[in-house]
């Protein structure tokens, strides 16, 4: 064996000879492949067994042979998750909440992998008003109740229309991606009060001041 000509290039990915990507026809010298000279790259998170082939003959110095065919398999790798989304739901009432024994569910969350079928778990890294489950369901948190004993919703339309959770997915092999998702609060039509005064007396003629203690509300 002298040389190597590549009859034909692999139909996915690429060979490399020194860091160039080669063409079909090109001679190669038997030093270089000793050399290690000669490499193959799949396409991105390409896998697969077979994966791809290409064909190949050797020269002598006095000929070339029948072209060969060299079969290529490539074995997948563990990739990072890349993105993280509603797969459902993603907004809530503000007069909604959760107590001890009822929980609101917000939404579930989905996340992409590149390895098809890979396990993975969220976590959950910033406000306290909601809760995420490993599995990806989205929550309110546990509400708390006023001096009453009434429970107080945590979300308020008025003062925020969306809510931000910062959230991590990691894989199998703990890879992760994290990204900050947006919760929509919807608003709630609230009640007019009307507006009362308690018993007053005033004498004719003269002006009264109604005070906070003289107005109710209900």
């Amino acid at each position: 064996l002298k040389t190597e000509k590549i009859e034909s290039l692999p139909s996915i990915g690429i060979l490399k000879l020194n860091g160039k990507i080669l063409s079909e026809a090109t001679i190669i010298s038997k030093s270089d492949i000793e050399d290690g000279k000669l490499i193959y790259l799949t396409s991105l998170d390409g896998f697969g067994k077979p994966y791809t082939t290409f064909t190949f003959s050797v020269n002598d110095r006095t000929a070339n042979s029948i072209p060969a065919t060299i079969t290529l398999n490539a074995t997948d790798t563990n990739d990072a998750p890349t993105n993280i989304e509603w797969a459902s739901g993603g907004s809530v009432a503000e007069d909604k909440y959760s107590t001890s024994s009822t929980s609101v569910v917000v939404g579930k969350l989905s996340a992409t992998d590149p390895n098809t079928g890979d396990t993975l778990r969220f976590v959950q890294l910033s406000n306290n008003k909601f809760v995420i489950n490993p599995d990806g369901t989205v929550k309110l948190a546990i509400s708390p109740k006023d001096l009453n004993g009434n429970n107080v919703a945590l979300l308020d339309y008025e003062l925020n229309q969306t809510e931000k959770i910062k959230v991590k997915v990691i894989d199998s092999q703990g890879l992760s991606y994290e990204t900050e998702i947006t919760v929509n609060v919807t608003d709630i039509a609230e009640k007019t009060p009307s507006l009362y005064t308690n018993v007053l007396y005033a004498t004719k003629g003269t002006v009264t001041t109604l005070t906070e203690s003289n107005i109710r509300t209900v």
